[in-house]
């Protein structure tokens, strides 16, 4: 399945994963985590799509990842099981104002035994947290995404942000405004989707 956006992962990792959707399909039933249309192709519009980052983050050394608006986890529970074997000590942090999300990240971490920190809060209320990578999934717009990153993120660290379809006119209207460097990646899983990747060594 991962060979389709060129990564190997190890049996291992598999599991995990696959673990982590079992629990995410019966906590579905309870609470409203992902649509129950993409439930369907789970692997490839929420696991896939969330993995496809690993390969834009190279040999970056980051020892703190900051998820915001993790919801269900993604991409952030998806990125803290593919480090597990090769950045073991890396913290994430995790951040979902929905307490029932919360609950289930915190189920999540614990059965999978991941390094993560959740904060029931929103964004905006908590204190600077000096990630060195910051990422954010069907979140909110480029201009606050650039608001919440200079905020929590490190000087020299890097930003991802999935994005749809408007990406090119958002782009447009905060660079009218805001100077920043970035580098937009077109989805491997989804022809109207980007990434955007924000960090000096774009400049």
């Amino acid at each position: 399945m991962f060979n389709k956006i060129g990564l190997n992962v190890s049996r291992e990792t598999n599991k995990k994963i696959t673990e982590y959707i079992s629990i995410l399909q019966k906590w579905n039933r309870k609470i409203n985590l992902i649509s129950k249309s993409s439930e369907k192709d789970i692997w490839t519009r929420h696991v896939l799509d969330s993995a496809q980052i690993w390969n834009l983050i190279g040999e970056t050394d980051f020892k703190i990842w900051a998820d915001l608006g993790s919801g269900s986890g993604f991409p952030g529970i998806i990125i803290s099981i593919l480090s597990k074997k090769t950045n073991p000590n890396a913290q994430f942090i995790l951040i979902e104002k929905d307490k029932r999300k919360c609950e289930f990240l915190k189920e999540i971490s614990r059965k999978l035994e991941l390094n993560l920190i959740i904060y029931p809060e929103r964004i905006e209320t908590i204190k600077e947290l000096n990630a060195d990578i910051v990422s954010a999934r069907a979140l909110s717009t480029l201009d606050k995404l650039l608001f919440f990153s200079k905020k929590h993120r490190s000087k020299d660290g890097l930003s991802f942000f999935f994005k749809g379809q408007n990406v090119l006119k958002e782009l447009k209207c905060v660079k009218r405004n805001k100077k920043f460097s970035y580098i937009l990646h077109p989805s491997i899983t989804s022809s109207s989707s980007y990434i955007v990747c924000i960090g000096k060594q774009y400049e």
